[in-house]
Formats: C-alpha cells, sequence, structure tokens
C-alpha cells in the first residue's frame, strides 16, 4: 500500500513513476503542463525571457519594439487576423530565402482578474484613453495552439494559417517589475529547410486580449486532481477581485 501511495502512472506511457516526479524516467515525458508545449526547450528559453525583458522598466519597452521591428522581423512577420481563447488566424509572411514550416503557435498571455477591462470599457473610452491593468492585476498563461495541418509557407511569400486551441497552463508568474504595464507575447515556432528555428515574435495590443477572460482560462486550465486546492484558489481571488 505504501508503495501504491508514492507512485503514480506516467500520463503518456503509463509506467510506474514517483508520485513528485515531473519527468517520467522511461519515456522523458514531462508530466505537468509542459507535455503540451511543442516548442523545444531553446524556444520557450526565448518565450520566458523576451518575458521577462517586457516586464521591467516601461522606458525600455521602446528599445524592446525597435530590437523586435530590427532584429526579429528580418526573417518572419507575424499579423494577427483574429484571436480567440479557441482559435486564432496568423498571417505569417516569410522573408527569407528559404520555405519554413509554421508550426505551433504560443502565446504567453498577463490577463486582468478583475472584469473592469472589458470589451465594453474599450469600445466607450477609446484606444487612445483606455488604461491596461498593472503586471501585479493580471494572472499569467500560457496558451498554445496548433495547426491541424502542416503549413509550408514558401520563401519570400506568405499565407494564412489557421490554429485551434490544444491547451492552457495553470496560472504562472513572468518575471518583471509588477507596476509596470502588463504585456502579452506570442511566438511562432517555425523552421526551416535546414531545421534551423526562424526568429520571429509578436508583442500583443491590449485590444487582442478583450475576448480572453481570466476566469474561462482557469476553467480550462491543465490542472492536475492534485492541484484541485490550487485551482479553487485561483477562482476565489478572482470572484473576490469582481466583487463577487
Amino acid at each position: 500500500m505504501g508503495d501504491q501511495a508514492e507512485s503514480k502512472l506516467c500520463v503518456v506511457c503509463a509506467d510506474s513513476i514517483p508520485s513528485q516526479a515531473i519527468k517520467c524516467t522511461r519515456c522523458q515525458s514531462y508530466q505537468n503542463w509542459r507535455r503540451h508545449l511543442s516548442v523545444g526547450n531553446s524556444s520557450l528559453a526565448l518565450l520566458v525571457a523576451l518575458l521577462a525583458v517586457i516586464g521591467p522598466a516601461t522606458e525600455g519597452l521602446k528599445d524592446l519594439l525597435e530590437w523586435r521591428r530590427e532584429v526579429l522581423q528580418k526573417e518572419v512577420e507575424l499579423a494577427i487576423a483574429n484571436f480567440t481563447p479557441n482559435e486564432a488566424s496568423v498571417l505569417v509572411s516569410n522573408k527569407t530565402d528559404r520555405s519554413i514550416v509554421a508550426g505551433a503557435f504560443q502565446c504567453a498571455l498577463k490577463l486582468p482578474l478583475d472584469g473592469e477591462f472589458s470589451l465594453s470599457t474599450f469600445v466607450e473610452s477609446g484606444y487612445s484613453k483606455f488604461d491596461w491593468p498593472k503586471s501585479h492585476q493580471t494572472i499569467d498563461f500560457l496558451v498554445s495552439y496548433s495547426s491541424p495541418k502542416i503549413e509550408l509557407i514558401a520563401a519570400n511569400s506568405e499565407a494564412y494559417v489557421e490554429y485551434v486551441s490544444d491547451f492552457v497552463s495553470p496560472p504562472l508568474r513572468f518575471s518583471g517589475n509588477p507596476e509596470d504595464e502588463a504585456m502579452s507575447y506570442c511566438y511562432l515556432e517555425g523552421k526551416n529547410s535546414a531545421n534551423s528555428l526562424v526568429p520571429n515574435g509578436l508583442l500583443l495590443e491590449p485590444s487582442y486580449l478583450l475576448f480572453f477572460d481570466a476566469l474561462e482560462l482557469i476553467e480550462r486550465a491543465d490542472f492536475h486532481e492534485s492541484q484541485a486546492d490550487e485551482k479553487a484558489d485561483w477562482i476565489s481571488k478572482i470572484d473576490k477581485a469582481r466583487g463577487k
């Protein structure tokens, strides 16, 4: 009985592993939200690192935007045509001399705790007067979108890629100054014919996130059954922020 209590089955290969293991010793699959992320460790590190850069002093945002424009967008540019919790349509412009395969679309989102930052508020106030919340007023999620088919984009051409949401992480905490404006970021896992990752990325305007709700993502998030109390705490925190 003691051995059973201290072990669990791998969610991928069903081999017996320690109950606290986050990675299977047999198939090397992560047991938590990371198993859903199709980007490699280097891509994931880049995504998290960029979010850490976005968080610091607001004065550095201009430099970051300039860097993104001059470095990242030399090879691949992204433009979002549709973006909801369920699906995304992304225009991918390949500016390289090699074809690329458009892989998963990953987004690190900072969503407001309360309902004050809504679509109606945005429309009523107008974009120029709309104040997006500070980082400490948000919850951080990683949302992953996948394409139903392999999308090959020829050299020096562009194409729309349709994605469907296949995973939402439990709340995370990205680095940064909690008093700075919350900024979200998306990254496309694009690879060229040499199997090299193609640099790209997109900072999201607040208007892109107005159809996302933190409470909805909490309900959809991939919490392990052992995290039931944590999930309940997050729901309670959101309800309290919304005066419920």
